[in-house]
């Protein structure tokens, strides 16, 4: 029996019956084509389908058109089964890959389409009736048949963006995306040939195939770069806006002072300019004193703070001398009573028109005198006592006696309440004729001091005072508080005299 024109005719009508069917609805171009033989055919049966992911193509055009494969990897996957029924054993399977189907009349023949693999050479008998296969084929770069399917795809729709009314460029700017389930008439298929026959018997054939799905993108392709006249024109001057200074500020720190002098004032002012650039100044004093000329440098718009310090008054009452090495500024000039009332400009003299702030100082300049004053507390036998208070004072608080007499460890502080110093002065607790006196005290500014000692008191009450500078050598700015005053009752001496 001519086994070649036996599957060509078998082929012929499996193709035809579709169409020759009333009713039969077309299958999904994608749809896998298998075939299950009757008993009567000895094939039990071939099945071939596509798997994995669908595979990609991307094209890029190199000049006007689109001429080249862009991206490596090509993969398409399949898998399959054969079975031969009976006796019969698998004597011939293979697997192709084409734009046009195989009429089987010169099988077996030369690979000539675009993926070929036998799996099970033609004549030779396998020993097995059935038999799995599967591939990827194509996975380093696309035949050149599936690259002229790209190109041709995306050169069609080029040109349809172009009779559009894009320019060429426009046209290849954009990327074009073509998936297989969109298309209705793919070109490549995969076939799958089984023999199934013995040594002595009539071969029977059959086939399966399935179209193929890929998906081509046509990437888009840079515009090139615009190219520019020489701008001829001639250079546009830009005139920038003047430097101006918009606000001036000046403060006094402090701007009122009672006390020592020459008292210390800190002007600080503000400038605010416009722009970068130079800001010249100086300061000014209302008895006309004027200081040199500042220059403040801007690097851009904003705010900046400048500062200067000047003395005012005199040294009153005091063997010091007047102020040595006056600043531009420092008023040194003599004031009956001591005050000194005035005020300093911060005066910009360019960029004009000049500006000016200005603010105002009150210095009241105070004697250079001390101010001693005690604690509040007396301490005596370790026990406390307020200015103008009683003690009671027995034998548990004596340090000792002397002929009858008790003595007691005493403690009192005192303090100078003033900003100049208190020196060569002498204290004084009076008891009855028992003076206790300390000489040569000194104080500094705001300084306290406390002064232990030693008081011999006999028994009875007595009237104790204490007076700080004795004999009234300082000269103080308040000679009113300087005594502390309280009553001491003692007990119990008596009996420590032998009888």
């Amino acid at each position: 029996m001519n086994h070649r024109r036996h599957l060509s005719a078998f082929f012929a009508a499996a193709l035809l019956l579709p169409a020759l069917l009333p009713g039969t609805a077309v299958a999904d171009v994608y749809d896998e084509h298998n075939n299950n033989d009757t008993t009567l055919s000895r094939i039990e049966g071939l099945w071939l389908k596509q798997t994995g992911a669908t595979p990609v193509v991307r094209l890029r055009a190199s000049g006007d058109q689109y001429d080249t494969v862009a991206a490596q990897g090509f993969p398409i996957e399949y898998e399959g089964r054969a079975a031969c029924r009976g006796a019969w054993d698998l004597h011939w399977l293979k697997v192709e890959m084409d734009d046009t189907f195989n009429s089987f009349i010169n099988e077996p023949k030369e690979d000539s389409g675009l993926y070929a693999k036998t799996y099970i050479p033609w004549g030779k008998d396998s020993g097995s009736r059935e038999r799995s296969f599967s591939d990827a084929l194509g996975a380093v770069v696309p035949h050149a048949k599936v690259a002229k399917d790209g190109y041709k795809l995306c050169n069609d729709a080029l040109e349809s963006r172009i009779r559009s009314g894009m320019s060429r460029d426009e046209a290849l700017n954009q990327e074009v995306t073509f998936l297989a389930k969109d298309r209705k008439n793919p070109p490549f298929h995969i076939e799958a040939y089984l023999h199934c026959g013995d040594t002595g018997g009539d071969p029977k054939f059959t086939h399966s195939w399935q179209k193929v799905k890929i998906d081509y993108v046509c990437a888009a392709k840079p515009l090139p770069p615009t190219t520019r006249p020489a701008d001829t024109r001639p250079p546009v001057v830009k005139l920038e806006p003047k430097l101006k200074v918009t606000d001036v500020d000046l403060k006094l720190t402090p701007p009122q002072h009672s006390g020592a002098c020459p008292a210390q004032i800190k002007l600080e002012g503000r400038i605010v300019a416009s722009r970068d650039g130079e800001v010249n100044y100086r300061w000014e004093s209302a008895t006309g004193a004027k200081s040199k000329t500042y220059t403040q440098v801007f690097a851009a718009a904003g705010s900046r703070d400048v500062s200067t310090l000047v003395k005012i008054g005199k040294k009153v009452n005091s063997t010091i001398g007047d102020l040595k090495n006056a600043g531009e500024l420092d008023d040194e000039s003599e004031s009956a009573n001591g005050q000194y009332n005035g005020s300093f400009k911060l005066v910009v003299l360019s960029p004009t028109p000049e500006m000016t702030a200005t603010a105002g100082y009150q210095v009241q300049c105070l004697a250079a005198q001390p101010d001693l004053q005690p604690g509040k507390t007396f301490n005596i036998g370790g026990k406390s006592v307020a200015n103008g208070g009683t003690v009671n004072l027995t034998l548990g608080d004596i340090s000792g006696t002397v002929d009858g007499d008790c003595l007691f460890k005493f403690a009192y502080e005192h303090t100078n309440k003033s900003a100049f110093p208190a020196e060569g002065y002498s204290n004084i607790i009076e008891v009855q004729i028992l003076d206790h006196k300390i000489d040569g005290q000194t104080l500094s500014a705001n300084q306290t001091r406390t002064v232990l000692g030693e008081l011999r008191i006999p028994d009875g009450t007595h009237p104790v005072k204490l007076l700080l500078d004795f004999g009234n050598k300082l000269d103080e700015s308040n000679e009113t508080n300087n005594s502390f005053a309280f009553t001491a009752k003692i007990s119990g001496c008596k009996t420590l005299v032998p009888g």
